[in-house]
């Protein structure tokens, strides 16, 4: 049976609790160059200018020695089957209607705790130790089918997006969850006749409105990910526990890979 965890706070790479870095907070998706935000707001029934990467829907609360594996797309959230079915019957919808018919990804799935699977595609995973659960510091290993689970505010839209770089360029056929994000990813990535519908639409004078952390209206945030990077870094070096092991990627981030022939020319097995 999969261990269960309260949250990603308890996760450390330290075996000694004399050694835990601080707890702080950054987004799990900043961004990438093969998917546009028109893009995701076209298939998320969002509005032209209305996807804010700093929502608090996209931020995850973690240890320093922890951040650069979810940064870096070591560790991965994916949200349950269920979830994960309901997303893409929704992206296939909007890539297909007309745009004033598009469901709201923020409206069928409201803000609240989902539950992921905290995946690694990495060979051998991450080595990691859950602190608190009991009078021991415990080994966890993230590796299948026994994926650790944990319910989480992150909403399943950024989890999925956040994680498909990581997990289409491992090419992991044999996860369950592999196809449905590759789908997802692959109508995010290459438009169809709609989304360049929704691009030629005129720019928003001004989309900035009320905080929509709680509703799911979110506004763009025009910032990449290089600010997060080193965000990382200086919480990293103020903690004294960086290590080789634990280095933040500043100029190529797994969002940075290509996915184009992945996706068009998919490994033969």
């Amino acid at each position: 049976m999969p261990p269960s965890l309260p949250n990603l706070k308890v996760l450390s790479t330290h075996a000694s609790t004399d050694t835990l870095g601080p707890i702080n907070s950054f987004r799990l998706f900043t961004g990438s160059i093969f998917c546009m935000t028109t893009h995701l707001e076209h298939i998320w029934g969002l509005e032209k200018g209305q996807l804010d990467l700093w929502s608090s829907l996209n931020h995850i609360s973690v240890r320093a020695d922890v951040a650069p594996l979810f940064y870096n797309a070591q560790l991965m959230l994916i949200p349950s089957k269920e979830v994960l079915d309901q997303m893409q019957e929704l992206v296939l919808f909007n890539k297909r209607c007309p745009l004033n018919e598009r469901r709201k990804a923020f409206e069928v799935f409201p803000p609240k705790k989902y539950e992921y699977r905290m995946v690694s595609v990495t060979d051998p995973p991450p080595t990691l130790f859950a602190t608190g659960l009991t009078s021991s510091v415990e080994p966890l290993l993230c590796v299948y089918p026994d994926f650790p689970l944990v319910k989480l505010n992150v909403h399943p839209a950024f989890a999925m997006i956040h994680s498909a770089a990581g997990l289409l360029h491992a090419y992991c056929t044999h996860l369950p969850f592999y196809a449905t994000i590759s789908i997802m990813t692959t109508i995010s990535t290459f438009p169809g006749p709609r989304s360049l519908e929704f691009q030629s639409l005129p720019e928003p004078n001004d989309a900035r409105g009320d905080d929509s952390s709680e509703g799911g209206t979110v506004y763009e945030d025009d910032s990449d990910s290089e600010g997060e990077a080193v965000k990382i870094h200086s919480w990293l070096d103020k903690a004294d526990c960086l290590s080789p092991s634990l280095v933040v990627s500043e100029s190529v981030t797994p969002y940075q890979i290509s996915l184009d022939e992945r996706m068009v020319h998919p490994r033969k097995a």
